[in-house]
């Protein structure tokens, strides 16, 4: 097939895709095609031109995306001080109806960001607490900060305020999960094969009872 034809066959393509790819598709098909034309531009201004800009990522969300942040509580403890804060988040389509590809529940979603301190002045940032502020265990954490016994995040010690946690609650998250499970449930063979550590950064349940060449899911 000449050049010409795979053009053709790509554009055929390219127009068909919304009339039988699911929503779910569609999204991260729109997702990807935004990062490619930012990812672009950033290459024809850094990488061809040389000059520095650090404005794209403001450019992409301007006019897009709305944000309203509120102090959802306050925590004194013995380690740490923390604070937690629901960020709002909507999609701002200013007047325009939305694209079929994004249903009323993707429009928005709040995300709940934990900022926490060393309670103690002089905080070394290099330096977790003896022990668990959640369940008490002796300090163990794994690759990702999170305690062995609980799997709470346990932050190292700093005088500043510092995200420790943020949780997105956009339904995209949950199809991605949903869609995870499935594909795993499938695949018996390919879960069971998989080390202590990739088991942990799968959704809840999915792993559950599950035994192989590593032992025990959990």
């Amino acid at each position: 097939m000449t050049r010409v034809g795979l053009l053709l066959a790509a554009l055929l393509a390219f127009v068909a895709l919304p009339f039988v790819a699911t929503n779910y598709v569609l999204y991260l098909l729109n997702l990807m095609a935004i990062n490619l034309i930012l990812a672009v531009g950033l290459d024809i201004l850094t990488g061809w031109t040389g000059q520095i800009s650090l404005g794209h990522a403001g450019f992409a969300a301007i006019g897009q995306v709305k944000a309203s942040a509120r102090l959802a509580g306050l925590h004194a403890g013995t380690w740490y001080d923390s604070a937690l804060v629901i960020m709002g988040v909507s999609v701002d389509l200013a007047g325009r109806p939305a694209p079929p590809t994004m249903p009323p529940e993707m429009q928005a979603w709040d995300e709940d960001w934990l900022f926490q301190r060393s309670a103690r002045p002089g905080g070394d940032p290099m330096i977790r607490p003896p022990t668990c502020p959640a369940c008490g265990a002796p300090t163990a954490v794994d690759e990702a900060g999170r305690c062995s016994h609980c799997r709470v995040p346990v932050p190292v010690l700093t005088t500043g305020w510092l995200a420790t946690r943020i949780v997105s609650h956009h339904p995209g998250y949950a199809l991605m999960r949903a869609r995870m499970a499935e594909d795993l449930g499938a695949n018996p063979d390919v879960l069971a094969n998989m080390s202590p550590v990739m088991r942990k950064l799968l959704p809840p349940g999915v792993a559950d009872g599950v035994t192989g060449p590593y032992g025990p899911a959990r």
